[in-house]
């Protein structure tokens, strides 16, 4: 590995710190070195292609993904070079070579396009009022205008508000940092409109202890008891929820006293689902109530 991109990975994997934004954005000076400096970026290149010609198998190589090439990769930040705006991994998503739809990024991102010619970059940000962890369909993103963007300069992404979209050349080329996840939903915006058009968990983490969640759940594994009620006041709403449903199916005396504790979440979503899960089960009681009367 050429000796100041290593340089740039340790410093970063020593100064970004997960859900610090201003540790990740403190890496702008040292991206801004990193982008100038080509031979950094021929020598990748170079070592990469190479490894195939000789390894068409590329055993051992780099990890080359969809048009792009996976540098660093680590539970803080991604560094990667992509020749392709599909595999960015942050700003679009192409369908069929239509511009349909965007993806907002879900974490910060810092990248730069190497190639010479200039490149439009449209820049949206939610309203003011509006957060990526509320899904909320007629929320449309605001257009912050168009940028001309020239070889080598840095665009910063705040991962909580914006998104962008922009062409590249076929043979253009850029270097993107992601930083992880800051919001705990990927929105697939419609381009047209700017409204979203569904949500996707954004941390891979999150969604690995959701399947495991409702794994519990379904073999109704009751040593987990305890866990699974911690797990009701983990950060992220997705958690809280899905161990509140397992909940409900190891000890429904348990998942009770936690939906009582659920109605003064702070996410809207979980607030909602606690109140409504406790009318229907008040309501239940009621009809049984009756019932039993007669």
């Amino acid at each position: 590995m050429h000796a100041r991109l290593a340089d740039f990975i340790a410093t970063a994997v020593a100064t970004v710190r997960p859900g610090d934004d201003d540790s990740f954005f403190a890496m702008r000076a040292a991206f801004d070195a990193l982008i100038a400096d080509r031979s950094v970026w021929s020598s990748v290149l170079n070592a990469e292609l190479s490894a195939i010609l000789t390894d068409p198998n590329n055993e051992g190589g780099g990890r080359w993904l969809m048009q792009r090439l996976l540098i660093h990769a680590c539970p803080r930040f991604t560094l990667s070079l992509a020749t392709n705006v599909f595999e960015l991994a942050a700003p679009q998503q192409r369908l069929e070579e239509n511009k349909d739809f965007l993806l907002a990024p879900g974490g910060h991102v810092m990248l730069a396009f190497l190639h010479d010619q200039p490149v439009q970059v449209h820049r949206y940000a939610l309203p003011a009022d509006s957060d990526y962890d509320v899904f909320d369909p007629a929320t449309a993103l605001e257009s912050l205008g168009t940028t001309t963007i020239p070889s080598k300069q840095r665009i910063d992404i705040d991962g909580r508000r914006e998104a962008i979209d922009f062409d590249m050349p076929e043979d253009g080329v850029a270097v993107v940092m992601n930083a992880a996840p800051c919001v705990s939903q990927l929105w697939s915006i419609e381009a047209r409109t700017l409204k979203p058009l569904g949500a996707s968990i954004a941390n891979e983490r999150v969604s690995i202890m959701m399947t495991m969640l409702n794994e519990l759940a379904r073999v109704r594994h009751q040593p987990a008891l305890e866990v699974v009620s911690q797990l009701t006041r983990h950060p992220d709403h997705n958690i809280r929820w899905c161990a509140m449903k397992c909940l409900g199916r190891l000890d429904g005396d348990a998942a009770i006293k936690h939906l009582e504790q659920l109605v003064a979440d702070p996410h809207p979503y979980v607030r909602a689902a606690a109140r409504t899960t406790l009318d229907k089960l008040e309501s239940s009681k009621e009809v049984a109530h009756v019932h039993d009367a007669h």
